[in-house]
């Protein structure tokens, strides 16, 4: 929609030596091309973050050269005049189709809420991390992003794309919750885990056989729903 409107207001200063809008109609595809191609990192650059703050930046400059066109096409008469309105009308009704967006955007952050920290699991499970600074494997069962906001801990997740830590291949066993690497002991080992939290309320969580080099440290009991506890087992080297 942005693109849209530039060449809109351009289609309408054709013709008219105005240097300030023709260098910023330069600039804006320039700029598209070295935000996309800003990635250090790689697939994982995550673009789209670029994308969005690159966008309020295009967003400003097509608006002083929207404010240049709309100026231009009131001094003008006839046909020109016909033509100009109906090439603005095209490129109104495009940026108010892409406004679809917004608004399926804004409905799907309201359905989803927000992530209550102060619940008893959450609760309990600050109790049981307090005086126990190492890495830690969340719940199969509980967000890590979500247990790293409520305690505070160092929590085996990263976001791809925006950081990664040195051991990151290590980590990645982790990131895919369906493979249960987390009841891998060599695995937790090679990325330095040093606890595991297992919720009795979950059905799918991490299990450790007796004998195993995990073994628990620490228990916090919970009222969600009925009572449950989380369980706090360390890694043994």
């Amino acid at each position: 929609p942005i693109t849209v409107i530039a060449l809109a207001a351009a289609w309408l200063l054709r013709g008219r030596r105005d240097t300030a809008c023709t260098a910023l109609l330069l600039a804006l595809p320039l700029g598209g091309v070295v935000m996309a191609s800003n990635d250090v990192w790689g697939f994982d650059q995550e673009p789209y973050r670029f994308w969005l703050q690159y966008l309020l930046v295009a967003s400003l400059l097509v608006s002083i050269i929207l404010a240049r066109a709309l100026a231009v096409l009131g001094r003008s008469t006839g046909a020109a005049r016909v033509r100009g309105t109906a090439v603005a009308a095209v490129a109104v009704l495009v940026w108010a189709t892409s406004l679809v967006d917004f608004v399926g955007f804004r409905a799907f952050a309201h359905d989803a809420g927000v992530i209550d920290l102060g619940s008893p699991r959450l609760q309990a499970a600050a109790r049981l991390l307090e005086g126990h600074p190492g890495l830690v494997l969340s719940s199969h069962c509980l967000d890590p992003q979500v247990l790293k906001l409520a305690t505070g801990a160092p929590v085996v997740y990263f976001n791809q794309g925006l950081a990664w830590p040195a051991v990151k291949d290590d980590f990645l066993i982790f990131q895919d919750r369906g493979r249960r690497a987390g009841e891998d002991v060599v695995a937790l080992q090679a990325a330095g885990v040093e606890y595991v939290l297992t919720d009795s309320a979950c059905a799918t969580d991490w299990t450790f056989p007796p004998g195993w080099a995990v073994l628990p440290v620490a228990t916090e009991p919970y009222a969600d729903g009925g009572p449950h506890e989380l369980t706090l087992s360390r890694v043994q080297r």
